[in-house]
This record gives C-alpha cells, structure tokens and sequence, in this order.
C-alpha cells in the first residue's frame, strides 16, 4: 500500500477502494500529476497570464491555436480511460498551451459512470416537492462536490424541460408542470452546484417532452405556449444562476432541429439574454456546419461537422473562421472563468457520509403525504408487534429513474430501514408481485405473472424456457420467471431483476400450467417486434408478426377455474431490437400465489405498507400512467385483507391509483436516492413532519390527461401536436368544465395543522413598464405579499404558502398560476410574518404579435394558500398599464 493510501482517512480511503485497487490508484493519481506537471509546463511556456481576465486569457489562446487546434475543441467524444479509470464523454485538451481535457457525465441526481462511490441523490421530480429553494441549494451543492471529486468538470443537468405529460419517460428528471416552480428550482440547483467551481449543463433547450422519435421528432406549438411554458425556465438559469452551459435538443421546433434554430439560440439565449457560456448539442444531435454560426459550440459524442467539415469548409472559403474563433473563445473563457482550467478536477474520491446526509434530508422535505384517513399516520411503534412490508422493491437498491448510477455505495432499503426504526416488531416481508423488468413499459397488459405459472418440474414458479440458435441448436434450457425476451438496455441501471437471453438467439420457446384462481373472463395479449404465437389449452389464440411500436394483439377468453396449459413461440426474425412481453389482465377478485402470499401476510399484521413502484427511463415513454406489474391489484388484494393498509408510491412521476377510496394512508416518496428509506421511515413514524407538495398532478385516469390524443403525445409520424397550448398539468385540471385532478399541483398533507391570516399588500394598483432589452419585465417591481402562518398543531413542521395569479379574461390565461411560494418552519403555536414579492414578470402573458412579454390591464386576484386549489387569502392589486411607477 502507497504512502498515499495510508494517510487517507476512512471516507477518502472508502471511495478510492470503491474505485480502483489503491495501488492501481496511486498509478492513476502519478499519471494524472504527471499530465498536470506538462500542463503546467505548458501555461509557463504558451499561456496567457493568470492575472488577465477569462476573456482576454481566452482570446489569447485563440490566438496562439491553429485551425486544428480550434476545431479539436469544438467536438467531444465518448468514455475517457486512464489507468484503468473511466469517464463517461470529453473535449480533448490541448497540451501544447496546457488545456486540459474537458470532462463531462450525467445525471441530473448524480454521477452516472466511472465510480460506485457516489451518492444518489433523489430524482429531479422529489427535489422540486420539496418546494425549497434552499434544499435544491444543499441537493446542487451535493451533486458539485461529488462532480468534482470523481474528476467531472461538468455534470449534464439540470432538466429545465417543464413537463408536457408525466407519461414522458424522462418525468423523473423534471422539476414539473409549473415553468415558475421549474426555473427557481433549476436555478438554486445550478447555484449550488457550479459553487464548486464545476459547469452545469442546463438541457433541453427546448422543447424536450417526449422520447418517442426523440431525434426526429417535430414539435408544432404556437408562439405563445413556446415562450410561456418551454423557454421561460432557462431565462431565470441564464440571468439569474449564470449558468455555464446549455444543451440544445434533438427535437424539431416548428420543422427547424432546435439546434439549428437561430432564432431561439441566437436571438433569444445569447441575444435578448445574454447567455455567454457553452452551448452542447445533445449526443449524435448535430446537424450543420451552420449551427457554429448559429451559437453552437460543440457537438457530442462524435464529430460529424465541426472537425473535418468545418475545416475544409474554413480553407476552402466557405465558412467564417470568424465563427470558429467565437465559438472557441466561449468555450475557453468559460472553462477559465469557472475553474476547470486553472484546476482541472481530479478523482479524489467523493464524501460520501456527507453526501448521503443530504440526500436524506431531500427525501424528507420531498415525501408528500396524500392521503390520511382517520389519522392512521403517523405510525405508534410502541403499538405494532407485526407489520407487514409488501412490495418488490423494499429490499431493492435499484428504485431510481434511468439512467443511473447501478451500484452507489451505502445506499439503504426500505425493509432494512422499517426493520432499524422498530426493532422490537416482527417485519413480515412478502414481493406480492414479480420484480419490474424492462419490458414493463411496453404497452398492453400487465406481464403474465410467475405466480400464476408452474414449470414442466411441477414445482417452480415461472415458464420452462428453450432458446435456439439459427442453425437450430439448443443455447439454453431453464425457468424464466417473466414470459418475455428482454435484452439488457437503458433500464439495466434502475431494474434489479434482469432475464438476459444468451447470445446468438434467433427462436425461444416457454411453456407452463397457468392455474386459473377464479371462474371468468381473463385477457390475453402478445406485445412484440417479432413473430410469435400464443397457446392456451393447446389452441392457438393469439399471434402477431410484430410491430416497431410493439403494438400488442390481444384476446378475451372464459377460462374455467383451475390448470390450462400456456405455450408462446418466439422468432426474433429482423428486429433490431428484438422484445417480447405475454401480458394478461385477471378478474380483479383472482389472487395468483404471490398476490395471495402478500394477502396472508397482511391479514396476520397490525399494519400493512404497500411499496408501489413503476419505471421510467430516457428513451422510452411510459405507454400508461398504470403501476406496472398488477401492482394495482396488488393493492386492492391487501386493503381487503388488512383495512389498516398504507401505500407508498415510489415512483418518478405521476401514477393513477384506481384504489384510492380503498386505502386510507398514502404517500409519495419518489426514487429516494442513497437514504430514501431511512427518510421514509422517519415520516412513517412521525419523527419528521411530511412537508412535501406535488410538483405535478395527479390525474385518475390517462384519459383525463390534456395531451392525451395520440396525435398529442407521443405524436404521429414523427409530428407532436400542441394543440392544448397553455393548458397542461393544473392549467388544465384547474380550468372548468375539465376533469379534476385526483391530487393537485401543490396539494400535500400534513401531521399538524396551520392557518393563515393579516394578508397586506404593498400597493393595491401600480403601471406596469414596457419590456426591457430582455423581451420581458423581470425584475421591476409589482406587488409584495405579507402574511402570517401559524402552526396551531401539536407538532412541528413546515408548511408551504403558495401564491398564485389569476389573471383578467382578457389576458388568455386558463387559469390561476403559480407565482411564488416559501417555505416556513414552525413549532407548535408560532407564527410567522412571511412576504412574497412579485415582480412584474408575473402580471405579464408573452405577446406572439409583438415578439415580446406585456401586461393586460385589469385587476389581478392573488390567492394564497396549500396547492393550486386551496385559497386560505384573497385580495387583488390592479394593474394600469402607461407611465411605469
């Protein structure tokens, strides 16, 4: 063991085990002070001095660097490797003036690739319920530490998308529906982060709500929705967090790929907002040469038009090399001004004990309480001798939106963490379904589960599974527990449970006993790319030559009580990414052996909990906010056991929960990170009080959705309609005459309980200005509100004042909008004085006409209160427009 290794301390000492042997990390750290030394030795020699500003030290540069050294800095590439260490994509440096390597890696909760020793941070989506912009503060300063100490000089987040349809498959990375909650969370994040002298990458700029044909894809909107809800975030990112860098999407906006758009990069980011950082397509999404003079600067993960195009293009006269020049300088001046070029990050190993306190403390401020009948929350340990645990992923470390980090150390589980707060009870602990693999996105019914099927041995539970190669030959024989073919993929990193078939597979087979619990109707379908066939009873009943959109072909049949045979044949044929998913659809009363052993289980505790969960992951949507699995029956299998039945969704997003009336405790807990289930239990048992609110809501049914049309989301032939405009998430539910959300933007319960009183205003009228150079009228003053909050509970907590904006009928709004919230901590009794200020910004609708942010006239009630349907306060200001004041 090195010197080095010795001296360590034992979290240090922890993360450089986790990475490398320590021997093999002392050579790694030798070569990297080795590169640094020639670094140095460059900058002594070639750079530019260190007292000059990043700008004239960048123009320095890019006077001294030839075509091919410019053009090398505007292209990045894939995995980085150095002594046996990996990083995900970088910019090679230049070591003849001493820049180093830029290195780059996602996710928006965390370092995806290169180490384990990481902490995971809760999703995007549990961070903007914490409705704290003090806590998204803690969460990017967090994510800016371990960036660095991995060796990261940027980190690709945050999303700024606003979330369209919680269907989208990256909802886990949102901050929401709402652009306001959205841009003040984005922008805390980015503080925290970039405090660590690393660059986030605010992506996707913009219009980035769906995956389906995510590269292709065609975004039609209006002018109007395009500003108000899908740029407006990355305003207050820009101007007010100063972001270093911004990703430009794959989607088409209007017919133009958004990074070739002039008018929203040009125009709006860098023109009318005064964005002079780095712009980054997103990987493979660079389509021009043109988009360099457009205010690109670097495409990733290849070159396919800023190396050697661009430089033939430059010498043979057709292209600027003003351009290039340009480019080159944000980059470098950039790099300089937020320290990865001075300091090129090394992998010191992250602190992980730190780390993992924080991400606690977001699980906490984020579980939303949403139901609570009968105060059976929070739970008395002192009175529960049995509790049973219920779910497939209470002792699992892979609950989290993909793509992740797969092995982050010190991450807990549920089980452990109800088993630590109560050690005196008895924790019965039963799956109730199968673990979620893969192919539970593709669409159609739940996958045939492997308690309802019996193998050829006549004991275990599954199918008996045959895989052929092309020449015939048999590759394997075993028991699969799902009745599907589902190759590893993106979700690899957030499923535990994966059923790999062997390589060279081009035919498999399954057979199984499906023992019928109940007399009835059951359906049938066959969702896949491929050709196969259904046998039920020895019949045919279903078979499908496969789709790209795995369209499932689907059947009803009477099955009488007790064994029918099942048989699936499968040819993989030409499918480029062959799939296969058996879904079935029960009698709600049926119970297969799983469901029923978690029914058991239920009956014989004093409480049962209920972990849901679903799975989203980037490149694929969601076919159905339904949990997948039959967790929904799950559900309703243990409320009818247990009436004392507590469910907790850890999901990404958005889910429907048909049993909702039948459950009288439920809470949303998201993907916890590192310590969701030790924050889980602290609410559960009431050493915490919930404070978390919905970032976004909670519909009953897909059908209910404003973008549910096909031609809506995900699209048809390649186009994505946004024909609803402004009305998504609780712009629509809000609006009257449209469904009710089953749980609201902002809605969230409490333990205790606070009122609200003495609302003042500032002013009661004011005239608004014009807008500025910006195009709006951010940062000139409107209204303040001040009121007063008090906890006239019995238990401490934090309550979340909302304030939201309804507009005259003139202004086009569809309802009221989200346009400040705080939030107060409280013991028992107290109160607090709290003031929201509002600046003009928020009285102002984007006026298509004009290109630009104005105010209607006409009086504007405030509401404050829980959620965007709750006023506890009303009172109005009006608003002139002429002579600002």
């Amino acid at each position: 063991m090195s010197s080095a290794c010795r001296r360590m301390g034992p979290v240090a000492l922890a993360a450089m085990l986790a990475l490398s042997a320590c021997d093999a990390g002392a050579d790694a750290a030798s070569e990297s002070t080795s590169r640094q030394a020639t670094l140095s030795a460059a900058r002594t020699n070639a750079a530019p001095s260190a007292s000059l500003s990043p700008e004239a030290r960048a123009q320095a540069l890019v006077d001294s660097m030839t075509l091919e050294e410019k053009s090398a800095l505007l292209y990045g590439y894939g995995t980085k490797a150095v002594g046996g260490q990996t990083w995900q994509v970088y910019v090679k440096g230049n070591a003849r003036l001493g820049i180093p390597d830029m290195v780059q890696g996602d996710a928006p909760s965390g370092i995806w690739q290169g180490s384990a020793a990481v902490t995971q941070m809760p999703n995007s989506a549990a961070l903007a319920a914490s409705f704290s912009r003090e806590v998204a503060h803690a969460y990017g300063e967090t994510l800016g530490a371990q960036t660095r100490a991995l060796g990261y000089g940027v980190l690709h987040g945050p999303n700024v998308d606003v979330l369209r349809d919680p269907r989208h498959g990256r909802a886990h990375e949102s901050f929401g529906e709402d652009p306001y909650l959205v841009a003040q969370t984005a922008t805390a994040y980015v503080k925290g982060l970039q405090s660590h002298r690393v660059i986030a990458d605010a992506k996707h700029f913009a219009v980035n709500t769906v995956e389906k044909d995510r590269t292709r894809v065609d975004a039609v909107i209006d002018n109007r929705t395009l500003h108000e809800l899908y740029t407006a975030p990355f305003q207050d990112v820009v101007q007010d967090a100063r972001v270093g860098m911004v990703m430009c999407a794959y989607t088409k906006i209007n017919g133009v790929q958004a990074c070739d758009h002039e008018d929203l990069l040009n125009g709006l980011l860098r023109r009318a907002w005064g964005f002079e950082g780095i712009v980054r397509t997103d990987a493979g999404a660079a389509h021009a040469l043109q988009s360099l003079r457009y205010g690109v600067d670097q495409e990733f993960r290849s070159e396919s038009q800023f190396g050697k195009v661009l430089i033939e293009a430059v010498r043979a006269g057709t292209f600027p090399l003003s351009a290039v020049d340009e480019a080159v300088k944000r980059i470098l001046r950039t790099m300089i001004a937020y320290g990865i070029y001075d300091d090129p990050p090394q992998r010191t190993g992250a602190d992980l004990q730190a780390g993992a306190a924080v991400a606690q403390q977001v699980a906490e401020h984020a579980i939303v309480l949403l139901r609570n009948q009968g105060g059976l929350l929070p739970l008395d340990a002192s009175r529960l001798q049995r509790i049973a645990l219920i779910g497939t992923s209470v002792d699992d470390t892979l609950t989290a939106g993909g793509p992740a980090n797969p092995a982050p150390q010190g991450k807990d589980t549920i089980l452990q963490a109800i088993r630590d707060r109560v050690p005196g009870a008895v924790v019965l602990h039963a799956r109730g379904v199968d673990p979620i693999y893969p192919i539970a996105v593709a669409p159609g019914y739940p996958q045939l589960p492997s308690g309802a099927l019996t193998a050829e041995d006549g004991s275990s539970r599954g199918a008996s599974a045959v895989y052929h190669a092309a020449d015939g030959s048999r590759l394997a024989s075993r028991v699969d527990t799902c009745l599907c073919y589902t190759p590893a993929n993106n979700f690899s990193s957030s499923v535990t449970a994966r059923q790999d078939p062997p390589a060279g597979t081009t035919r498999a087979s399954w057979t199984a006993t499906l023992q019928a619990e109940v007399a009835g109707s059951y359906g049938f379908d066959l969702a896949t790319n491929g050709a196969a066939q259904l046998f039920i009873g020895g019949r045919l009943v279903a078979k499908t030559e496969g789709r790209t959109d795995l369209a499932p072909a689907a059947v009803e049949l009477q099955l009488a009580q007790g064994a029918h045979a099942v048989r699936v044949e499968y040819a993989l044929g030409a499918a480029p990414s062959p799939q296969l998913k058996v879904g079935w659809r029960a009698p709600s009363a049926a119970m297969d052996a799983n469901i029923r052993a978690a029914a058991e289980a239920a009956a014989r505790a004093d409480v049962a909990i209920v972990v849901a969960r679903d799975l989203e992951s980037e490149s694929v949507d969601r076919p159905s906010l339904t949990l997948p699995n039959d967790q929904d029956r799950m559900v309703q299998a243990v409320a009818r056991a247990n009436p004392r039945t507590i469910v907790v969704l850890t999901t990404g997003s958005a889910v429907t929960t048909p049993w909702n009336a039948q459950v009288p405790a439920m809470l949303e807990a998201w993907y916890g990170g590192t310590r969701g289930g030790a924050a889980l239990a602290r609410v559960l048992f009431g050493d915490i009080n919930p404070s978390g609110r919905l970032p976004v809501s909670f519909p009953r049914a897909d059908a209910d959705l404003p973008t549910y049309a096909p031609e809506q989301f995900p699209g048809v032939n390649q186009v994505q309609r946004f024909s609803e405009g402004l009305r998504i998430g609780y712009r629509h539910f809000n609006t009257p005459g449209t469904p009710r959300a089953e749980y609201p933007f902002g809605f969230g319960l409490s333990y205790t309980h606070f009122a609200y009183s003495d609302l003042v205003l500032d002013r009661v009228a004011f005239n608004a200005g014009t807008a500025g150079a910006d195009g709006t009228l951010k940062g000139r003053h409107g209204v303040t509100a001040t009121f007063t909050v008090t906890n006239t509970g019995r238990r401490a907590g934090a309550v979340v004042p909302q304030l939201y904006v309804e507009y005259p009928r003139a202004a086009g709004e569809p309802t009221p909008l989200l346009k400040g919230y705080d939030k107060v901590e409280l013991r028992p009794g107290e109160s607090k004085r709290v003031s929201i200020a509002l600046d003009q910004r928020a009285f102002s609708v984007y006026d298509a006409s004009a290109g630009k942010w104005a105010v209607v006239p006409g009086s504007y009630r405030l509401a404050i209160g829980d959620s965007s349907v709750d006023a506890a306060l009303l009172s109005s200001v009006q608003v002139r427009t002429g002579s600002p004041q």
